[in-house]
Protein backbone atom coordinates (compact mmCIF):
# COMPACT_ATOMS: atom_id res chain seq x y z
CA UNK A 1 0.00 0.00 0.00
CA UNK A 2 2.43 2.38 0.84
CA UNK A 3 4.36 1.60 -2.91
CA UNK A 4 1.59 2.24 -4.25
CA UNK A 5 1.01 6.29 -2.69
CA UNK A 6 4.77 6.58 -3.13
CA UNK A 7 4.26 6.25 -6.69
CA UNK A 8 0.96 8.18 -7.30
CA UNK A 9 2.95 10.69 -5.05
CA UNK A 10 5.67 10.81 -7.50
CA UNK A 11 3.54 10.60 -10.74
CA UNK A 12 1.95 13.84 -9.38
CA UNK A 13 5.13 15.69 -8.50
CA UNK A 14 6.53 14.97 -12.13
CA UNK A 15 3.26 15.58 -14.16
CA UNK A 16 2.78 18.94 -11.38
CA UNK A 17 6.15 19.75 -11.98
CA UNK A 18 5.85 20.17 -15.73
CA UNK A 19 2.68 21.86 -15.84
CA UNK A 20 2.53 25.80 -17.18
CA UNK A 21 5.95 25.21 -18.94
CA UNK A 22 5.44 26.61 -21.92
CA UNK A 23 5.95 29.83 -23.74
CA UNK A 24 4.12 32.75 -23.02
CA UNK A 25 1.74 33.16 -26.10
CA UNK A 26 2.71 36.11 -28.71
CA UNK A 27 0.73 38.26 -30.97
CA UNK A 28 2.21 38.19 -34.46
CA UNK A 29 1.92 41.72 -34.96
CA UNK A 30 4.47 41.90 -31.96
CA UNK A 31 6.99 40.38 -33.77
CA UNK A 32 10.08 41.34 -35.53
CA UNK A 33 10.15 41.29 -39.25
CA UNK A 34 12.76 39.58 -40.53
CA UNK A 35 15.95 42.02 -42.02
CA UNK A 36 15.95 42.09 -46.03
CA UNK A 37 18.91 40.18 -47.15
CA UNK A 38 18.77 40.64 -51.34
CA UNK A 39 18.54 44.59 -51.59
CA UNK A 40 20.27 45.69 -54.81
CA UNK A 41 20.10 48.93 -56.73
CA UNK A 42 20.85 49.64 -60.69
CA UNK A 43 20.64 52.71 -62.75
CA UNK A 44 17.75 52.89 -64.74
CA UNK A 45 17.04 56.08 -66.80
CA UNK A 46 17.47 59.10 -65.05
CA UNK A 47 16.51 57.30 -61.67
CA UNK A 48 18.14 54.27 -59.59
CA UNK A 49 16.02 51.27 -58.66
CA UNK A 50 16.04 49.63 -55.36
CA UNK A 51 15.06 46.39 -55.45
CA UNK A 52 14.31 43.37 -52.52
CA UNK A 53 12.06 40.51 -52.01
CA UNK A 54 9.97 40.02 -48.75
CA UNK A 55 9.90 36.58 -47.02
CA UNK A 56 7.33 37.86 -45.39
CA UNK A 57 4.27 36.61 -47.69
CA UNK A 58 1.45 38.83 -48.45
CA UNK A 59 1.41 40.32 -45.25
CA UNK A 60 -0.58 43.72 -45.39
CA UNK A 61 0.18 45.09 -42.48
CA UNK A 62 4.30 46.08 -43.36
CA UNK A 63 5.71 48.42 -44.31
CA UNK A 64 9.64 49.73 -45.61
CA UNK A 65 11.76 52.16 -44.47
CA UNK A 66 14.00 53.24 -47.68
CA UNK A 67 18.00 54.59 -46.19
CA UNK A 68 20.05 56.43 -48.69
CA UNK A 69 23.69 57.61 -48.19
CA UNK A 70 25.16 60.37 -50.66
CA UNK A 71 29.03 60.82 -51.68
CA UNK A 72 29.83 63.53 -53.60
CA UNK A 73 32.09 62.40 -56.62
CA UNK A 74 35.06 63.86 -54.20
CA UNK A 75 33.92 62.03 -51.29
CA UNK A 76 35.70 59.03 -48.87
CA UNK A 77 34.48 55.68 -50.39
CA UNK A 78 36.39 54.29 -46.98
CA UNK A 79 34.99 56.35 -44.70
CA UNK A 80 31.71 55.21 -42.53
CA UNK A 81 28.47 56.81 -44.03
CA UNK A 82 25.64 58.53 -42.80
CA UNK A 83 22.25 57.39 -44.06
CA UNK A 84 18.82 59.56 -44.28
CA UNK A 85 15.18 58.33 -44.68
CA UNK A 86 14.37 59.27 -47.96
CA UNK A 87 10.77 57.14 -47.82
CA UNK A 88 8.65 55.42 -45.46
CA UNK A 89 5.83 52.75 -47.44
CA UNK A 90 3.51 50.69 -46.99
CA UNK A 91 3.12 47.49 -49.42
CA UNK A 92 0.03 49.03 -50.89
CA UNK A 93 1.59 52.23 -52.02
CA UNK A 94 2.04 52.88 -55.46
CA UNK A 95 5.58 54.04 -55.53
CA UNK A 96 6.47 50.30 -54.56
CA UNK A 97 6.16 48.31 -57.60
CA UNK A 98 5.20 44.41 -57.28
CA UNK A 99 7.74 42.24 -59.60
CA UNK A 100 7.72 38.31 -59.73
CA UNK A 101 7.05 36.36 -56.64
CA UNK A 102 7.35 39.02 -53.02
CA UNK A 103 9.59 40.96 -55.07
CA UNK A 104 9.27 44.94 -54.60
CA UNK A 105 10.79 48.01 -56.32
CA UNK A 106 11.33 51.54 -55.23
CA UNK A 107 12.56 54.10 -57.73
CA UNK A 108 14.80 57.14 -56.40
CA UNK A 109 14.79 60.02 -59.08
CA UNK A 110 16.50 62.15 -56.90
CA UNK A 111 19.87 61.32 -57.79
CA UNK A 112 22.80 63.73 -59.35
CA UNK A 113 25.41 62.91 -61.60
CA UNK A 114 28.86 61.77 -60.50
CA UNK A 115 27.23 60.87 -57.20
CA UNK A 116 28.10 57.61 -55.17
CA UNK A 117 24.59 56.16 -53.13
CA UNK A 118 23.93 53.37 -51.02
CA UNK A 119 20.64 51.90 -50.07
CA UNK A 120 19.47 50.06 -47.16
CA UNK A 121 15.41 49.01 -46.40
CA UNK A 122 14.32 47.90 -42.80
CA UNK A 123 10.67 46.10 -42.90
CA UNK A 124 8.50 47.23 -40.08
CA UNK A 125 4.73 46.23 -39.32
CA UNK A 126 1.62 48.35 -37.90
CA UNK A 127 3.04 47.63 -34.19
CA UNK A 128 5.99 49.27 -35.45
CA UNK A 129 7.90 46.90 -34.44
CA UNK A 130 11.27 46.99 -37.14
CA UNK A 131 13.65 44.64 -38.79
CA UNK A 132 17.60 45.10 -38.22
CA UNK A 133 18.75 46.70 -41.70
CA UNK A 134 19.28 45.03 -44.76
CA UNK A 135 22.35 44.46 -46.89
CA UNK A 136 23.71 47.60 -48.77
CA UNK A 137 23.27 48.41 -51.85
CA UNK A 138 25.92 50.74 -53.74
CA UNK A 139 25.52 52.52 -57.38
CA UNK A 140 27.60 55.04 -58.59
CA UNK A 141 24.94 57.07 -60.94
CA UNK A 142 27.11 58.25 -64.14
Amino acid sequence: MRIGVIVVAVTTAVFAANCGKKADPVCPRSIKPLAVSDVSARIRGLGIDVSWTVDQGERDDLTFRIFRSSLKPDGCLTCPREYNLIDHLSLQDPKLKRNAGNGLTYRDTEVAHGYSYSYKVVTCNESENCSDESNRADVVFP
